[in-house]
């Protein structure tokens, strides 16, 4: 049975902990090109034009400093591909080649109500190649904020 996917914006605090780590630690981060910190979590506007069948975009970018740039996590353009109950997710992930899509997380529909504006929820986890992202501070298979879209 395909799943039926409102054309919302993405909702998404990547990794709660991560987020107040770089915030703590005198980092800082930023978002724009039509990403924006709402309520504790960032919402990437649809991007309807790329977006088709059970494919998601998003626009807007992420930038995550710390440590004088040592610690530095780009996230950028969004896209969600949803396979029956499941979905890999996929962002552009450094600033300097704008093709080469990453996916950083795989999620799995969440058994909860839709929220005001029509998002579902979704459980996601870190892939292999999303570790890699986040410098490897976090295992692959480790629990991401869930993302709602």
């Amino acid at each position: 049975m395909a799943l039926t996917v409102t054309r919302t914006s993405l909702r998404w605090a990547v990794k709660e902990s991560f987020v107040r780590y770089v915030a703590t630690s005198g980092g800082r981060m930023s978002c724009g090109n039509g990403a924006q910190w709402v309520e504790g979590e960032f919402d990437f506007a649809a991007d309807e034009a790329s977006s088709h069948g059970e494919s998601r975009a998003f626009l807007g970018d992420v930038l995550f400093v710390a440590h004088g740039s040592l610690l530095r996590v780009a996230l950028g353009l969004p896209r969600i591909e949803i396979v029956g109950e499941t979905a890999a997710v996929s962002a552009l992930t450094d600033p300097l080649d704008p093709t080469t899509r990453i996916e950083i997380a795989r999620a799995l529909r969440a058994r909860a109500p839709q929220d005001a504006d029509g998002r579902a929820p979704w459980k996601a986890t870190l892939t292999a190649e999303g570790a890699r992202v986040f410098g490897g501070n976090y295992p692959p298979g480790a629990e991401l904020a869930p993302l709602r879209f």
